[in-house]
């Protein structure tokens, strides 16, 4: 027997993990039977396990005729009818390029995996040379249906590939240690954070041995057994102090990190720990921002508020403004205070206040004057600003030019912020900040020169409104004063009027004796004239009782429509200088209103149309309700009002006509009574018109 051959009646196969590993095989075999020279119950048996095997399973010599295929294989590929191994299992006609045949015959066990085109399934197969007696090699060949595994297989690496592809390019840092901290893995993400070029430039470095990382943080990681948060500083110069990594980066930035511990089998204890880590501060930045601005729109809104609220003090306003200061820089202390616009000084009471028990000041007025020099300068760090009108901040007081030192007992001073408060070019105040923790940026200063414009606003807006206060009672004083000659001066013009207008009254009518016709005219016009004073003087007593508010009305329900009807009938029996029709038309209604005032009010638009008319005067009432209010519509026919002047009809003493050539009488008070009346009575007047046509006045009283 030659070296490594077995018993020929014998078939070995072992069966390992991966597949079949057939030995070599020593048997007496034809072509046309496996097992022809065998007796029969071994020649039986062998066909019988070698069918009965779920495998494929085929036997082809050296010339490529199948000896044998199995039962499996025969239902994959068919039966093999007398043709070559190439044409059976590849339909070629020749011998395949990747025929293992050359090292099976060369005595050589081969395993490969094929993919075949006739039945769109993977193989894998391992090729054994076995030897028959009469010397020859054949090739046994076992087939192993792996389709699903390679499937299987293929997907699990996509997957893998797809995972790595997403691990290594997550915008989320990504980093991989192993049971005691020692970094396994770091994604680019991660290394852009620390500035590490390459996963060699962690050197040894162990997690636990961060010193950015708090000791009871590290702790914490070994005990728990879900993820843990922490979100902290990362210092670079402490990484390069402790030669943990080699970084590019400098400084200092915050991450935040979730640790989640990796657990393998039924372990208690973690076999790694997988860190999310994310650079966060931009982020924290950002929303400092906006706390930030939040906080500078809030104390805009507030001062702004304050602008409009005459009410607040500017001691008030200095503190308000003093609170938000520190707020919005974080100083520990600082003054607002404004400049006496008579002496120069700087006046403070907010210091007072910022230092509360600390203060030695007594008393109620806790004022501080910082006076201003003889030379017109302010003196020291804080009256640098004061001098040239311009804001600034410094980090190291002591090295600035104007630095004075510090006066004993004066608190320290470990960095200053000050600004001017101005008011077209001139200075009203200054705010001066101290003692900022990290020192003063150039958005603290932004911010306080926002608000010591504001500041200024308010100082000035809380000055000019004092002197407005102060020109209202002078103002009322004077209205006193004009009121009270107005009333006086009435008075004493209507006393004598009272026995010219009754004695012309009885010359005109003859009851005193005839009197000479040419003298006729005469007393009909000391009639008229006195008559026409004795209404101006009645107007004024009307305007100056309003004035005082001395006006009583009276009110009850009144039938618009019938106090129309009586005013119309009264001026038909009056004879007027030109024709004068007055006519009404509308809907009966009741208003809440003054009689009296009523009358008066309707008795001026009806002199008021006369006076502005032509030849002939047609005056039209129209009455109508509306929602709840009683319409009252005169209409006439006029000279018209221009639309220049239609917003200022109803100002006392208003004429339309300039008063050097004017045609037309009267003092310019009678629409100014009539529509203050109506508004007294809770009503409106209004007046639309178009020159050469005529003018449409409204008026809109609440039904009783």
């Amino acid at each position: 027997m030659k070296d490594g051959q077995k018993n020929k009646n014998q078939l070995v196969a072992e069966s390992e993990e991966s597949g079949f590993r057939v030995n070599k095989l020593v048997i007496s075999t034809g072509v046309q039977t496996l097992a022809g020279e065998l007796p029969g119950e071994y020649s039986e048996n062998l066909i019988n396990v070698l069918n009965s095997m779920e495998d494929g399973v085929y036997i082809v010599n050296q010339d490529y005729d199948i000896e044998f295929v199995n039962t499996s294989l025969q239902k994959e590929f068919g039966p093999p009818e007398g043709m070559k191994c190439y044409r059976y299992f590849h339909d070629n006609s020749e011998s395949c390029s990747w025929c293992k045949n050359q090292e099976v015959f060369a005595g050589k066990s081969v395993r490969w995996v094929w993919y075949s085109d006739k039945t769109k399934k993977t193989y894998d197969l391992t090729d054994t040379p076995i030897y028959k007696p009469d010397g020859s090699i054949s090739k046994l060949e076992i087939f192993r249906d792996i389709t699903e595994q390679k499937k299987a297989q293929e997907a699990l690496q996509e997957s893998e590939e797809k995972f790595r592809s997403i691990f290594s390019e997550s915008p989320i840092g990504i980093h991989l240690f192993d049971q005691n901290g020692k970094s396994l893995y770091m994604n680019k993400s991660c290394r852009e954070i620390f500035g590490i070029e390459n996963e060699s430039d962690l050197k040894d470095f162990r997690v636990f041995d961060d010193p950015n990382f708090p000791d009871e943080f590290k702790q914490k990681i070994l005990k728990e057994s879900e993820s843990i948060r922490y979100v902290g500083e990362i210092d670079f110069d402490i990484i390069r102090e402790f030669d943990v990594i080699k970084t590019s980066k400098s400084g200092k930035i915050t991450i935040d990190t979730q640790f989640t511990p990796l657990f393998s089998g039924n372990s208690d204890s973690p076999v790694g720990f997988l860190a999310h880590i994310q650079d966060i501060t931009e982020r924290i930045k950002a929303d400092e921002n906006l706390k930030w601005e939040a906080n500078l729109n809030a104390a805009l809104v507030e001062l702004s508020q304050v602008l409009i609220t005459p009410s607040r003090s500017i001691e008030t306003i200095s503190l308000m403004i003093l609170d938000y200061a520190r707020l919005l820089t974080g100083s520990e202390h600082g003054y607002v205070s404004p400049v006496d616009p008579d002496t120069g000084n700087l006046v403070s009471s907010t210091i007072t206040y910022m230092m509360g028990k600390q203060c030695i000041v007594t008393g109620d007025d806790k004022r501080i004057e910082f006076p201003i020099g003889p030379d017109g300068k302010y003196p020291s760090l804080w009256g640098h600003v004061l001098n040239t009108r311009q804001s600034f901040y410094t980090n190291e007081p002591s090295d600035h030019p104007t630095s004075a030192g510090i006066p004993e007992g004066h608190i320290p001073v470990r960095n200053f912020l000050s600004t001017p408060a101005m008011y077209d070019d001139k200075l009203v105040g200054q705010i001066a900040l101290a003692n900022n923790e990290k020192g003063y940026s150039d958005r603290d200063l932004e911010a306080i020169e926002k608000l010591a414009r504001m500041y200024a606003l308010a100082f000035e807006s809380n000055r000019a409104d004092t002197e407005l206060q102060q020109k209202n009672v002078e103002l009322k004083r004077a209205l006193k004063v004009k009121t009270e000659f107005l009333s006086m001066v009435s008075h004493e013009l209507r006393t004598p009027l009272v026995p010219i207008i009754g004695y012309s009254e009885l010359l005109a009518d003859g009851l005193l004796g005839d009197i000479p016709a040419e003298a006729v005219d005469s007393v009909n016009i000391i009639k008229d004239r006195a008559q026409y004073l004795a209404k101006l003087i009645e107007d004024l007593l009307v305007l100056t009782r309003m004035e005082g508010g001395k006006i009583i009305l009276d009110l009850k329900p009144i039938n618009v429509a019938k106090r129309v009807r009586e005013i119309i009938a009264d001026y038909r029996l009056v004879q007027h200088a030109k024709p004068v029709s007055v006519d009404w038309s509308g809907e009966e209604f009741t208003v809440l209103a003054d009689q009296t005032r009523v009358h008066q009010i309707l008795r001026n638009l009806i002199e008021n149309a006369i006076k502005f008319s032509n030849e002939t005067v047609h005056i039209t009432f129209q009455t109508r309700c509306e929602f709840s209010k009683g319409i009252i519509t005169v209409y006439d026919n006029g000279i018209g009002i221009p639309a220049e002047h239609l917003p200022r009809v109803f100002d006392r003493f208003y004429q339309v006509e300039d008063v050097d050539i004017r045609k037309h009488g009267g003092t310019g008070l009678g629409l100014a009574i009539t529509k203050e009346l109506t508004e007294l009575m809770g009503g409106t007047i209004s007046v639309s018109s178009e020159v050469g046509k005529g003018s449409t006045f409204t008026i809109i009283l609440p039904l009783a």
